[in-house]
């Protein structure tokens, strides 16, 4: 009998995965043009303006995902079966502490397939600019219009407006679901119109899959879905979901580590991927079968985090991109602050017609200059951002947080903010100046979406499992902090090194009194 995987027989040569084999739907899904579009927006937004090879987009990165979301579900398998055949060797009687994926019977060809759509199609809601665009894409009520005026998407109002809800705004992550509903029924529609589209197979498969489903691996928590089941009630959704996002390792994180590494030509994302998809297992907990990492590979686990936190403090948080990225708001922050969306429309076709026609490009060169610069100095700053003529640091703190330090966010947040009010009135002597504030938390999402531990017993039969990765062990527990960095950029209106300390001085003698807040608090932690 064939062997389902003989179906993905496309192939798209990637350099850090080698050959990617693709399905006939994958195919498909890729050549729309509502996806496809993910080759105009990239990555990282600014970073190539700091490293000038990292113009890699959302659209190798969507398919690398895809690829290891496959892998790590078919590591799985093997890691289980590879299991199974030690305790035949050694004649352990004892039941597995590991689950067998082989319980999905004819199910796995649907759910694997819908795993590698999910994987495909998690970040097809980003528009121009990735998570800078969603602070000022569309609102709560516009984009709830559109799913109630929609056919493929009226019937799942109560989840939207949870999803919404929930993170606050329309996030991408919420445009992202509407687009798989969108889509996967455009695909159902095409198959049936022309029955010479797809192969056989393909075509069963298209029948089979389950828009609903694909929606509940990238959103477990929408309301009114069904869970992934087999045949005897087992619940996989947890399973799926995490493999596509999890703390603290999951397929995006694992892609993107790489991608952003190699193209930005630094080392800080590489980690050991032999080790990491050997200790991929599947665990049972009452009825639902969870993703889990056994202890064994926790140093290579260990490395993983560290390169997130080395990543961000080193290359995503480099100064210069903080600069870049600070500009835009900058230059749209009157829009912002008056509560403005830019997409005030009332269909899914003109929203789709929206991401079609906004790259980052001609994002950033039009429709931010048009229609959300409201004053000449916010024109002229992304003018500035534009021609690379970046905003320059001039003052920087660095707070380290651990434990109940980390209560303090709110408190640096808000210093931050005071900063950029008192800088506000600058702006009629023409000095251009602005606070950034981020932090960098290694275990960022811990409480949210965690894959198990696996952990031997101490009588060295079975494995127990846990949530709890900062008690996994000392190394884990030091690197538990939190990194807050406050800087302060001007705008480069100096055309001298006199002018440029007589700007400096004025600013920074602006905000005297919070900086040294924030130094008394830097002191306090050390």
């Amino acid at each position: 009998m064939a062997d389902y995987r003989d179906n993905y027989y496309g192939s798209i040569l990637d350099p850090l995965h080698g050959d990617i084999k693709l399905s006939e739907i994958e195919k498909w899904i890729i050549a729309e043009p509502l996806f496809y579009r993910l080759r105009r927006i990239k990555q990282n937004t600014f970073l190539y303006y700091v490293f000038p090879s990292a113009n890699h987009t959302r659209f190798e990165h969507s398919i690398g995902v895809m690829h290891t979301a496959g892998k790590i579900f078919d590591s799985c398998k093997e890691n289980y079966a590879t299991g199974e055949k030690k305790r035949t060797k050694y004649a352990v009687s004892q039941k597995s502490s590991f689950f067998d994926l082989n319980n999905l019977k004819e199910k796995e060809e649907i759910y694997y397939q819908e795993l590698r759509i999910a994987a495909l199609l998690h970040d097809i809601g980003h528009g121009p600019m990735s998570h800078l665009f969603d602070d000022f894409s569309i609102d709560k009520d516009s984009f709830l219009n559109i799913v109630t005026s929609e056919e493929c998407l009226l019937n799942y109002e109560k989840g939207f407006d949870k999803l919404v809800t929930d993170h606050k705004k329309v996030e991408h992550e919420s445009i992202s679901c509407a687009f798989v509903f969108y889509l996967i029924d455009k695909l159902k529609k095409a198959c049936y119109a022309d029955p010479y589209k797809f192969s056989i197979s393909a075509a069963t498969i298209i029948n089979a899959i389950s828009a609903e489903r694909i929606v509940k691996i990238i959103e477990p928590t929408f309301l009114e879905l069904k869970d992934l089941l087999d045949n005897d009630g087992n619940s996989y959704t947890h399973f799926f979901s995490r493999i596509v996002s999890a703390f603290p390792i999951d397929a995006d994180r694992m892609d993107y580590f790489l991608r952003d590494s190699y193209f930005s030509g630094v080392t800080y994302g590489i980690y050991d991927t032999n080790r990491i998809f050997s200790s991929f297992q599947a665990m049972k907990k009452g009825a639902d079968v969870h993703l889990s990492f056994r202890q064994s590979g926790l140093d290579s686990m260990l490395r993983f985090i560290q390169c997130r936190t080395h990543l961000f403090n080193q290359v995503y948080f480099h100064k210069t991109n903080r600069a870049a990225n600070t500009m835009l708001t900058y230059s749209t922050s009157t829009f912002k602050d008056d509560n403005k969306k830019l997409l005030n429309i009332k269909s899914l076709d003109k929203l789709i017609t929206f991401y079609l026609e906004n790259s980052d490009e001609k994002f950033v060169s039009e429709t931010v200059k048009s229609e959300m610069c409201i004053n000449d100095y916010e024109k002229s700053v992304l003018d500035d951002l534009i021609r690379r003529k970046l905003f320059k640091r001039v003052y920087e703190n660095k707070i380290v947080l651990r434990g109940k330090q980390k209560e303090l966010l709110p408190k640096i947040k808000d210093i931050q903010k005071q900063i950029n009010s008192k800088l506000k009135s600058l702006i009629d002597e023409k000095i251009y100046a602005v606070a950034d504030q981020y932090a960098n938390e290694t275990f960022k999402d811990f409480d949210k979406k965690p894959i198990i531990i696996a952990t031997k017993n101490s009588s060295s039969i079975g494995y127990s499992s846990s949530e709890d990765w900062k008690s996994a062990g000392k190394e884990f527990e030091l690197s538990d902090m939190t990194v807050s960095m406050v800087r302060i950029y001007i705008a480069r209106t100096f055309h001298s090194p006199d002018e440029y300390t007589r700007i400096k001085k004025i600013v920074l003698e602006k905000v005297s009194e919070e900086r040294l807040l924030l130094e008394k608090l830097s002191e306090e932690q050390t």
